[in-house]
């Protein structure tokens, strides 16, 4: 790999980082944005909606425009927008303006679903689906980080924001090496980031695409619930403040470790196994955890549904740009899209159930999620075996 692969490298994985640290914002600062804004939960929540809409709204567009302009200017474009959510959230304690720079941050999640495997693709065209998994678990060290500090700064006694002004860092070090960073333009290298990966032969490949894209929203179904409603269960269970926070940092470790462990597992195992045994494992941990229903219980239980769960997007996007492995950056917008669109409807229903239920219902919430993937991943299985040439 030569220096400017590198320097791809590295803008592919810290935008993964960077968008993993910013997803989680709303939910590892549920409490402390209520009481910013003056807010109840079920509309500080909308946050979350709103950084969905914006992923949802643009995700497809983004793709597009990556055929157009390449990847490197929807990068750019992408890592702006979640800069401004973060700085916006960080330093107008407004709850409209929070709304809008939501919105924002879901446009920049919308351009490293449709960018990160464009751009993988140039350099890591052997390694297709371990280096989207590589993706996912620095992704899920974002998810990691930002509840980690803070957590961090909470114990200190300083403003939990603090933590996000840590986080700039990576997008100030993704402008600089952005300028330095080649691509080249001709139609024909742009067509080439289109068949890198290799192809995936399936029964149908619309209804395996959708199969793909139900999957994809109940997953995310599944995640934002778990990551929006952790650390207020936690203060339920009376945890510490400071101290609930690491619930859900718990959570995210176990997804960054899942990851890891799962870009070696992916290069001897189909991913549609992987997508249907991890499906199945982490029902039956969360599903173990909620009956148990004891603090330690829930430290364990969460690091390890993360683990087998944290992976599942990269393994669905991986399934889904070899399918469609002639519009890498279009089928990883669709894939985006769908898990955008629950994004933007689940704190809406959650929120209600909730406010309905209390916020131990949260879980059991997930666990049905869960059972839904399940389902899609039987169907897609069904797809992806081996037919005749």
């Amino acid at each position: 790999m030569n220096r400017n692969q590198k320097k791809i490298a590295f803008l592919a994985f810290a935008m993964y980082f960077i968008t993993g640290a910013s997803v989680i914002v709303v939910g590892c600062s549920l409490p402390h944005l209520m009481a910013r804004y003056g807010k109840e939960v079920s509309q500080v929540v909308m946050l979350g909606s709103a950084f969905a809409l914006g992923r949802v709204l643009t995700a497809y567009q983004l793709g597009k425009m990556i055929q157009k302009h390449g990847p490197l200017k929807v990068l750019v474009l992408g890592v702006s927008c979640l800069t401004l959510f973060i700085l916006g959230l960080t330093f107008i304690p407004n709850y409209y303006v929070g709304l809008v720079c939501a919105f924002l941050g879901g446009v920049g999640m919308g351009a490293q679903d449709s960018v990160c495997p464009s751009l993988l693709s140039l350099i890591y065209s052997e390694k297709y689906a371990s280096s989207l998994s590589i993706g996912q678990a620095l992704f899920g060290l974002g998810c990691f980080t930002t509840p980690f500090l803070v957590g961090l700064f909470l114990k200190a006694g300083m403003p939990f924001y603090y933590a996000y002004f840590v986080l700039l860092v990576i997008p100030f070090l993704m402008f600089v090496v952005v300028p330095t960073t080649k691509l080249e333009e001709s139609k024909q290298d742009k067509q080439r980031d289109e068949i890198q990966v290799k192809p995936m032969k399936v029964q149908n490949k619309g209804l395996a695409m959708k199969l793909l894209m139900v999957t994809s929203a109940t997953y995310s179904a599944t995640f934002s619930t778990i990551t929006l409603y952790t650390t207020s269960f936690a203060e339920h269970i009376n945890i510490d403040p400071s101290t609930a926070a690491f619930l859900l940092t718990m959570f995210n470790i176990g997804a960054m470790c899942g990851s890891i462990v799962f870009s070696f597992v992916l290069k001897r195992k189909p991913a549609e196994k992987v997508l249907l045994m991890n499906n199945c494992v982490a029902f039956c941990i969360l599903g173990s955890t909620v009956l148990i229903n004891k603090v330690p219980m829930y430290f364990i239980g969460l690091f390890f549904s993360g683990f087998f769960i944290g992976v599942l997007f990269s393994v669905m996007m991986s399934l889904a740009t070899r399918i469609e492995y002639e519009r890498i950056s279009i089928a990883s917008s669709l894939l985006a899209t769908a898990g955008g669109f629950t994004e933007i409807i689940n704190p809406m229903i959650t929120g209600f159930v909730v406010k309905s239920f209390g916020i131990t219902s949260a879980y059991p919430f997930a666990l049905i999620m869960i059972v839904l993937s399940i389902i899609g991943s039987i169907l897609v299985n069904q797809q992806c075996k081996k037919i005749s040439e």
